[in-house]
């Protein structure tokens, strides 16, 4: 109602603070001397007539403070004069009657000045206590509870009727307005009709005075009496307008502003109606004085509101950097990163990225699970274009985010493509949007796209701030997954281009060959193997594990593979084989790295093979026989591309029907047990198995492939056909 009063200005009117009291003191200030006469001129109090007329000076000036007292003083001092001074006369004879009466007047004088001081001091002790009564309340209730909006509605009943008729408060938005918190009045009634009256005539954010005056300038306004010319002003010619504010009855009003820290958050409006009160300076500072309470429990409590919602921020966006963590599947992330945001910040939550200059849908994620095949619809047939005018193009072109608190329907016109685009949109419920980029290393991936459906739900800047941590610390995490998945593909490519693709057949012999990366996969690994015909029913095996990983490593193996392969066709001993790639690792490779290898030479006969076998600093290979007895071949030898002379001795086994020889690397070691002890260990029992059946067991007894082990595994079985 503080809108009504703008066409007045403030100013400071002396009013008595009851009339009816004082018109009821000024008519007991005649009626009580005249009362009192018969007394005087017939009863007992003949020769006292003064001390009646004190008294009746006395009862008029409690009731109507001094001016009440006056009247009774002047209605006494002529009833004196009539009877007792000058009889029948009003006027004194003799300066001894003036004397006399002038003494009556100075002393009754005096007793009802006394009296009114005293009673004044009564009632100012009686409102100051009451003021800080109020004031206490007022503290109590702003500290009962953080949710300001609902303290204020407190604090405005709170002054119903005790400061005002009606209390309201305003607070200031963002953008300047300002918007009706609370109306508080003794009558439900009228509140409702006053809430109806500001729907029905919307406040003039630019007025010169009221509320948006006080809030642009910080600066109260008081207004002891509001004439009925200014309402008539206020209404601006509108008779209904007119008639209604006439109706609510405004006599008085405050203005104050709500300010702290040096921001006015609002103003707080007090109006006086059917009391008939009328406000003055003291009013005044009382209601600065709670309007002052008010703003600092307004700014408490969007303080802390901010710094919960600044540690939720953070949680958030360290949960998303954990979760995130947890995987390096690259396209498993865009996945989880929308259930989190659909968990916290969204109802739908939309992943793009840009993949060869075209924008993919990646994820689209419905915190509705009955709306979850609408978000499928979205991300399968509308992502966006590159060239188009969606929010998600023109991030990705811009880098720059985008939000709205609402979302039109002309807008939502705008941003589809054809109409069942729009269709799907409308279906969800579009009502505000948030999208921000997925950029990391000066590049950007995509982008994050949050919708709110929930009308009371509007996206604003701190909404966008959350949104672009998260989408930060997602994009790193994302990027990372990228460049593991490049790798990873790399390594495998390189990797498998160094193992043969299948091993051949040979004929009166099962072979069976396992190969495992370690538990990164993103980088090359040393280990290797090969088979191939090397004669006349005469085959080589061999199985080689580099120093180190990645391309040097792999270039190693390469070297290693072609010579062996070019020598072996001579029908050369495997330790010629092996000497001979030590010379060439010596001319070749100048990093100082060498490698290990096993080389066997096997020769099939009708009822069995005899195998050759040299080591060069390799493990041994076990033979199990098809007795069960498990016992290593070959003697250790030195490891090759480190010195120039090398010990290699070749030891040669004959094999029965259903026996099997297992070559493997080191990746089969285990905890603090050598790995040619761990494998004849795992081997027991092994006897009479298939040589595939006898690799799986092995790779099986090594484990799944994890971060903690950083060996390859390369196993090979040989097991002559019983």
């Amino acid at each position: 109602m503080a809108r009504l009063l703008r066409s007045g200005r403030p100013q400071r009117v002396l009013v008595p603070p009851s009339k009816l009291r004082l018109w009821s003191g000024v008519v007991l200030g005649v009626a009580l001397p005249l009362a009192v006469t018969p007394l005087a001129t017939t009863g007992p109090f003949e020769r006292f007539p003064t001390l009646l007329y004190l008294l009746a000076v006395v009862a008029a000036t409690l009731l109507g403070r001094l001016a009440a007292g006056a009247v009774a003083v002047v209605a006494s001092s002529l009833l004196l004069i009539y009877y007792f001074v000058g009889p029948r006369s009003f006027l004194p004879r003799s300066a001894g009657e003036v004397v006399a009466v002038a003494g009556f007047v100075l002393v009754a004088g005096l007793v009802a000045e006394i009296l009114a001081r005293q009673d004044r001091a009564r009632a100012e002790a009686a409102a100051t206590q009451d003021q800080l009564r109020l004031l206490a309340e007022a503290g109590d209730v702003l500290e009962a509870s953080l949710d300001y909006q609902r303290t204020l509605a407190q604090l405005a009943r709170l002054l119903v009727p005790r400061f005002a008729d009606w209390a309201g408060v305003a607070l200031a938005e963002e953008d300047g307005t300002y918007t009706s918190l609370a109306i508080a009045h003794a009558d439900p009634e009228k509140v409702r009709f006053a809430e109806e009256l500001q729907e029905r005539y919307p406040p003039e954010q630019d007025a010169p005075t009221g509320v948006p005056n006080v809030i642009r300038t910080g600066t109260a306004e008081l207004y002891p009496e509001i004439t009925d010319q200014m309402l008539v002003d206020a209404a601006k010619g509108d008779l209904e307008r007119l008639r209604i504010v006439r109706e609510l009855g405004m006599s008085s009003a405050i203005i104050a502003p709500l300010s702290a820290r040096g921001r006015t958050l609002g103003a707080l409006t007090l109006v006086s109606a059917e009391s008939g009160r009328h406000y003055d300076q003291d009013d005044l500072a009382v209601a600065e004085q709670l309007a002052e309470r008010a703003a600092l429990a307004i700014d408490n409590a969007r303080l802390y509101e901010e710094e919960r919602a600044a540690k939720q921020r953070l949680a958030l966006a360290a949960e998303v950097t954990e979760l995130l963590a947890e995987s390096l599947d690259y396209e498993g992330l865009f996945e989880r990163l929308a259930r989190v945001v659909v968990r916290n910040l969204a109802d739908l939550c939309l992943i793009d990225v840009l993949e060869n200059d075209r924008i993919e849908r990646v994820a689209a994620v419905s915190a509705d699970p009955a709306k979850q095949p609408l978000a499928d619809e979205l991300r399968v047939r509308y992502a966006p274009r590159i060239e188009g005018v969606h929010p998600v193009s023109r991030v990705i072109r811009g880098g720059e985010p985008e939000h709205s608190a609402e979302m039109t329907d002309a807008y939502l016109r705008e941003t589809t493509r054809d109409a069942r685009h729009l269709e799907l949109v409308r279906a969800f419920g579009f009502q505000s949007f948030i999208c921000v980029p997925l950029e990391t290393r000066g590049r950007i991936l995509g982008t994050l796209t949050m919708v709110s459906t929930d009308p009371a739900h509007r996206y604003g800047p701190s909404d966008v701030v959350s949104a672009f941590e998260i989408a930060r610390r997602a994009a790193l995490r994302i990027d990372n997954a990228r460049l593991y998945q490049e790798r990873d593909h790399i390594a495998r490519t390189l990797q498998e281009s160094l193992l043969p693709e299948t091993l051949p057949e040979v004929p009166g012999l099962e072979v069976a060959a396992r190969y495992q990366p370690s538990g990164t996969g993103t980088e090359v690994g040393g280990d290797f193997y090969d088979l191939f015909p090397s004669g006349t029913d005469a085959w080589t095996l061999m199985i080689g594990d580099v120093c180190g990983k990645g391309a040097e490593a792999a270039a190693i193996t390469g070297v290693a593979r072609h010579t062996v392969r070019a020598l072996a066709i001579r029908g050369t001993r495997p330790s010629q084989l092996l000497e001979s790639l030590n010379e060439t690792l010596l001319s070749q490779i100048s990093d100082q790295r060498f490698l290990t290898a096993c080389s066997a030479r096997i020769r099939l006969g009708e009822s069995g093979a005899r195998m050759t076998v040299c080591s060069g600093g390799h493990p041994l290979p076990v033979l199990v026989s098809r007795d069960g007895a498990i016992e290593l071949i070959g003697q250790h030898g030195t490891a090759l591309g480190v010195f120039a002379d090398v010990e290699l001795t070749d030891r040669m086994v004959t094999l029965q029907p259903g026996d099997a020889v297992v070559f493997y690397t080191d990746g089969l070691e285990g905890p603090r047990i050598p790995v040619e002890d761990r494998v004849q260990d795992l081997l027991a029992g092994a006897e009479g198995l298939p040589a595939a059946a006898v690799a799986d067991r092995l790779l099986q007894e090594a484990g799944p492939s994890t971060r903690a082990r950083r060996d390859d595994v390369a196993i090979v079985v040989l097991r002559v056909s019983p």
